[in-house]
């Protein structure tokens, strides 16, 4: 199966939540400062689909790859984990 793999970027479509905002999160050991994270996805609403949300050349030049492939682009995300580009994302920074 071929897939395209791609990054997220900082560039993203829409106005980003405070709350779901990296830089909002309290410093301290991992474990709470990921629970504190989770949380805060839980209870945030699916905004956009995840090719509508980020932005930039290169993950357009990644859709458009996967879109040649006629596969399925795939997002490293650093607050979602690995998501579909079909998926519904949430608004993060």
């Amino acid at each position: 199966m071929t897939i395209v793999l791609t990054n997220c970027t900082n560039r993203k479509k829409g106005l980003v939540a405070l709350e779901l905002s990296s830089d909002s999160l309290d410093s301290g050991p991992i474990d709470i400062v990921a629970r504190q994270w989770l949380d805060r996805l839980k209870n945030a609403p699916a905004e956009n689909l995840a090719r509508e949300t980020y932005c930039g050349r290169s993950f357009r030049e990644a859709e458009a790859s996967a879109a040649s492939l006629n596969c399925p682009l795939y997002v490293v995300s650093a607050g979602l984990g690995i998501v579909n580009s079909e998926q519904s994302a949430r608004s993060i920074a």
